[in-house]
């Protein structure tokens, strides 16, 4: 069909060609109602996890708090070197790690100046502001090993560890502060400063004078050692003092203390010589009765002989002859040698000479002895070729004692032979007394003859 019917169907066609909405409806009705029918979950539709943030406190009232861990390291003892035995090297010991201590912790704010910082970190480690060792303060995060470690000697450093800090989370401003052990300072004010507790800060107690400082003492410190001996020796010095009292001797040593051993020789026991007397007591290498052989009970530090004053009047010199009396002495040598031949002509056994009065005398002279030892040094020098053997053999040491004092070790020159000990000489070298006393003799002689030129020469 032609005509305006065919013009009417034509748009039912296309309505027909559209899909409509109730279709689609009932078509996603269908394929849900096949999927309960088949038990197919349906799929949820993803969302991102999204970490929860911690929310920061809003106000201005409340502050940013910083929490400090404090470690005081205490340093510890040298290493201790073993003696050297031949021609080893010395072996030493590994130093032991330096002790750490863990104090606090504390808590400051942000507000909070520099100084009040530092009155609460010495609480924290029971000392004083003044104590504590500012230029070597450091510190680094707590929970951030690779922290690197900062100084906080100043106002300066003070404040740049709070603009870092601040930058980090809350759970992150958390810090450690390392700082070397507290100096011990004297209390000094010349007025009264209570009790701690009226003070209402701590001394250091904790790192002095404790077993822990006392073990990281140096053991070869020179004070530590002394303090330790004379502790030691107390008992053995006052055996000392009771032994020689002062004015043992009498005069001329009444005002100090003497010991004097067999050969006479004296030493004056003053407090650096009693207390080597009183350590080698302790350690037993000596008796009350005789010091030990040291070199301050050496042949130089003994006694000069003094001398007493005399109760007897001093003898006035004799008085020098005036001119007046050479004219007559003259005269009467004149007249003696022209009755000279008269005298021996007559047979006379007497002098027809008149008498003259004799000149004064010249005032006696004191006669030195040959050699002083008191004069001779403990060491002169010994021209190379003078030998032991020719030593011997000018002052006639025979020849078994040539051979003990060369096994002994005996050096021409050197006087510290002199202060071996009689248990030496005698009992290991076997040298009698006098043989012993004629050896040292004859080795102060042996100075005399070098320095006079004598050596050369015959021995009278």
């Amino acid at each position: 069909m032609t005509g305006p019917l065919q013009e009417i169907r034509r748009p039912k066609a296309a309505e027909a060609a559209k899909p409509s909405s109730t279709s689609t409806v009932k078509k996603k009705t269908c394929t849900a109602s096949q999927n309960k029918d088949q038990d197919v979950p349906a799929k949820k539709p993803h969302t991102a996890k999204k970490k929860a943030e911690t929310p920061e406190p809003i106000g201005e009232d409340v502050g940013i708090i910083i929490v400090t861990y404090i470690e005081v390291t205490v340093p510890s003892s040298a290493p201790q070197v073993q003696s050297r035995t031949g021609k080893k090297p010395a072996k030493v010991a590994p130093t032991p790690a330096a002790a750490v201590y863990k104090c606090g912790p504390i808590e400051f704010d942000v507000e909070d100046t520099f100084e009040m910082f530092f009155r609460d970190l010495a609480d924290a480690v029971h000392c004083t502001r003044d104590s504590l060792p500012v230029p070597k303060l450091m510190w680094k995060l707590a929970n951030i090993k690779s922290s690197p470690e900062k100084p906080i000697t100043n106002a300066i450093g003070f404040k740049a560890m709070l603009t870092a800090v601040q930058e980090k989370r809350r759970g992150d401003r958390q810090i450690t502060v390392m700082m070397p052990r507290p100096d011990q300072r004297p209390q000094t004010f010349p007025w009264e400063v209570g009790t701690e507790d009226e003070r209402g800060h701590n001394r250091m107690q904790e790192f002095y004078n404790t077993e822990a400082q006392t073990a990281a003492e140096d053991p070869f410190d020179f004070h530590s050692q002394k303090q330790r001996i004379d502790d030691a020796s107390q008992d053995c010095k006052q055996q000392i003092c009771n032994k020689y009292p002062v004015g043992n001797l009498g005069e001329p040593y009444q005002d100090i203390r003497v010991y004097r051993n067999a050969e006479g020789r004296m030493w004056e026991l003053n407090d650096l010589r009693i207390s080597v007397w009183a350590n080698k007591l302790a350690r037993g290498k000596c008796t009350v009765d005789a010091p030990p052989n040291a070199p301050h009970f050496g042949h130089r530090q003994s006694l000069k002989p003094r001398t007493a004053p005399s109760s007897s009047p001093v003898a006035l010199p004799p008085t020098a002859a005036g001119s007046s009396s050479f004219p007559e002495a003259f005269l009467a040598a004149t007249m003696q040698q022209q009755q000279r031949d008269t005298v021996l002509a007559g047979g006379f056994g007497f002098n027809s000479v008149p008498g003259t009065h004799a000149t004064h005398l010249r005032p006696p002279s004191v006669t030195q002895s040959f050699f002083n030892p008191d004069d001779v040094p403990a060491f002169f020098d010994v021209p190379n070729t003078i030998t032991l053997s020719a030593w011997c053999a000018r002052y006639r040491i025979p020849v078994e004692d040539e051979q003990k004092i060369s096994h002994m070790g005996f050096v021409l020159g050197d006087r510290d032979f002199e202060d071996m000990p009689e248990s030496v000489w005698k009992d290991e070298f076997g040298f009698a007394y006098l043989a012993w006393d004629c050896i040292k003799r004859r080795h102060i002689q042996f100075y005399y003859d070098l320095k006079d030129g004598k050596w050369d020469k015959p021995l009278a």
